[in-house]
């Protein structure tokens, strides 16, 4: 089979014509240049716009005077820790919640195909299912799930398939005893909070390990070393890892609003930049 034979079968289209790309991109120029006109005239625009995002912070940290309460570790010291402790290889999955935001302002991916969210629906649990599927297909990278303790009351049960099939996935549970989201938006409704859950035992009840989190400076400092040992007992037992970590039930979000328009005023400010 040759290769324009093939390229119909994958892109079908209606006429099959073999052309030099060369003279194919020469030839489009020439039909094209009313279109090409705006994107030329555009050009010192977007160069301005690239200099402005050049000046940026890739990440901003919440304000450090943000109330929490004791034993709470905030949610970008997870994620950042999270990712000083995993290997490049090693692939996330995140589920819906806060965990989600933060995970996708401070994860850096360093390479394909190692960052999943459902990001169109963020359905509730997914994350802890699509680690199955991902560690069953590459056995040889470390896994790691970002949840919340709500997703876990809806999918935790499949921690008990992770363990019948010897699967060293790390589940980091964002634990705040409630749907985060739903209740940043519901301040004065106790309707988004969860019952309290012992995840450590709920792991061990299913023959999965357990480590439990709870934050003050000196956990805070070592949560990499936490995160690091626990990616080590999953690859060395051949079973999955829960972290349940305290986190706030409403986090206060990065302030990362320049996305309003970058050739407007800028929004942050030079003491952000300094940092």
């Amino acid at each position: 089979m040759d290769s324009a034979e093939l390229d119909s079968q994958r892109f079908p289209a209606d006429v099959d014509c073999d052309s030099d790309c060369v003279e194919l991109v020469r030839d489009w120029m020439r039909d094209c240049g009313k279109l090409l006109a705006p994107l030329l005239k555009s050009a010192q625009d977007r160069t301005e716009w690239v200099e402005t995002l050049s000046h940026v912070p890739r990440t901003f940290l919440p304000p450090e005077d943000s109330l929490l309460e004791e034993g709470v570790i905030p949610l970008d010291r997870v994620v950042n820790s999270l990712r000083e402790s995993a290997s490049p290889n090693a692939i996330l999955t995140v589920d819906a919640g806060f965990q989600r935001i933060f995970a996708g302002h401070y994860w850096q991916a360093t390479q394909p195909d190692t960052f999943y969210s459902a990001c169109g629906t963020a359905p509730i649990g997914w994350a802890i299912c699509a680690a199955i599927g991902i560690q069953l297909a590459r056995p040889e990278q470390p896994v790691i799930v970002l949840t919340g303790d709500g997703c876990m009351a809806a999918y935790g049960m499949e921690l008990g398939a992770m363990v019948r099939y010897r699967l060293p996935i790390v589940v980091v549970i964002c634990n705040n005893g409630a749907h985060g989201s739903v209740a940043s938006r519901l301040p004065d409704s106790d309707l988004p909070q969860l019952p309290k859950v012992d995840w450590v035992a709920f792991a061990g009840s299913l023959g999965a390990k357990g480590i439990r989190v709870r934050g003050d400076s000196e956990v805070g400092d070592a949560l990499p070393e936490v995160f690091e040992d626990a990616i080590k007992l999953a690859r060395q037992k051949c079973c999955p890892v829960v972290v349940d970590v305290l986190t706030p039930v409403a986090p206060v979000l990065p302030d990362a609003d320049i996305a309003r328009t970058a050739l407007s005023e800028p929004v942050y400010s030079q003491d952000s930049i300094a940092a």
